[in-house]
């Protein structure tokens, strides 16, 4: 009889060990929290300027054969270049908007000489009229195949919602939007083609300038731009998970 009890109590704490073993394991995974990112400016991936949903057909077209390049714009806007300079400096507004009040145009195309072959980060840190890289997002991106940034926002009041600049011959040429709209932007952008391929140089963005940062603690990775400067990333884990920041470093 002691026999059987004994046998008895082994089953039963078989039986147990097996029912927690299976408890545990339908339990969900441990939640490992979220992880957030802190930047100075939010970093999009590589996307290529896409045409846009904006018919495009009937819009004028302005030609610039000294620089080699064209675009189309809408025919209901006027186009102006700055008499002040023989560089392209154009504005495109309203038929009924005041020239020469300052701020006052849609989008707009600047060409600027890069005299002391910079990089793209040194040219535009604030020297030469502009901090782009003040701007609240920045990307790459292509316009007519050509490299270029993106960036997007600005703390400044004048500023414009957002300039694409593309390393073009012997500088830069930026096209900005000062409107709150982004169609006719994104279609003006499609329509850009330029004759002379822009020279491979570092001022010019690209897909191999992107570095990979990898978590081997939470299993993933991604890649993030280095945007002609060095970069600073580090790392924090606490109760709500991992945080990420990538400092641009001057």
């Amino acid at each position: 009889m002691m026999k059987i009890k004994y046998w008895a109590i082994i089953i039963l704490a078989t039986l147990a060990v097996c029912a927690g073993v299976f408890y545990y394991l339908k339990q969900p995974a441990p939640d490992l929290g979220t992880v957030t990112v802190h930047h100075q400016a939010k970093l999009v991936a590589p996307s290529t300027t896409a045409a846009s949903s904006t018919e495009v057909n009937g819009w004028k077209t302005y030609t610039n054969s000294q620089y080699k390049f064209s675009f189309k714009y809408p025919q209901n806007l006027s186009l102006d270049q700055d008499s002040a300079t023989t560089l392209p400096a154009i504005s495109i507004r309203e038929q009924n908007a005041n020239p020469y009040l300052e701020g006052d145009y849609d989008y707009s195309v600047i060409y600027e000489v890069n005299k002391n072959n910079l990089s793209m980060r040194d040219y535009f840190n604030g020297q030469n009229g502009s901090d782009l890289y003040q701007a609240s997002v920045i990307s790459t991106t292509t316009v007519d195949s050509l490299p270029a940034v993106s960036f997007i926002g600005s703390s400044f009041d004048m500023a414009p919602q957002e300039t694409v600049v593309v390393p073009y011959m012997d500088g830069f040429i930026e096209i900005s939007n000062n409107t709150s709209g982004d169609d006719i932007f994104d279609a003006l952008l499609s329509t850009f083609e330029f004759s002379i391929p822009s020279p491979a140089s570092t001022t010019q963005a690209s897909a191999n300038d992107w570095q990979t940062y990898t978590n081997s603690q939470y299993g993933f990775s991604f890649q993030y731009p280095t945007l002609g400067t060095d970069v600073q990333v580090s790392s924090s884990t606490d109760s709500s998970g991992l945080e990420l920041d990538f400092n641009y470093l001057n």
